[in-house]
């Protein structure tokens, strides 16, 4: 089994304004501006110290890290990592159990979850 997790693909802006359009039925150039407008008000709500909270799906929020030492992994020499924030996305139960759902039908149809019916049988067939 590989450590390495594979890289999805992603949605960029072209695609997800195209999505969006179909979606609200409304024309490319105008999902393009409500897409801009939705990211600039999430920024300029989390600069304002505000959360974003969309109940089915989750809530933007910043997060305040203290200060901590740190370590460099190469020469073990530790320094202070100032504190800071952070922008973080926490998913609502909705969007977490529609993901779990979906991963669960996608282990199903990839043959990854084992079939209860060998009952742990991995003989293969033959005599000893």
């Amino acid at each position: 089994m590989s450590i390495y997790v594979q890289k999805r693909p992603q949605v960029y802006p072209k695609e997800f304004n195209r999505l969006l359009s179909e979606n609200a039925n409304i024309p490319e150039e105008e999902a393009e501006i409500l897409a801009e407008a939705f990211v600039e008000t999430i920024v300029e709500s989390l600069l304002q110290d505000r959360s974003i909270c969309f109940p089915e799906f989750g809530v933007f929020e910043l997060r305040e890290i203290t200060k901590r030492m740190g370590r460099n992994p190469r020469t073990m020499e530790e320094y202070v990592i100032e504190e800071s924030m952070k922008p973080v996305f926490r998913p609502s139960k909705a969007l977490k159990s529609a993901v779990a759902e979906y991963a669960k039908e996608r282990k199903m149809s990839e043959g990854t979850i084992k079939d209860p019916s060998r009952n742990g049988d991995f003989s293969t067939g033959g005599e000893d």
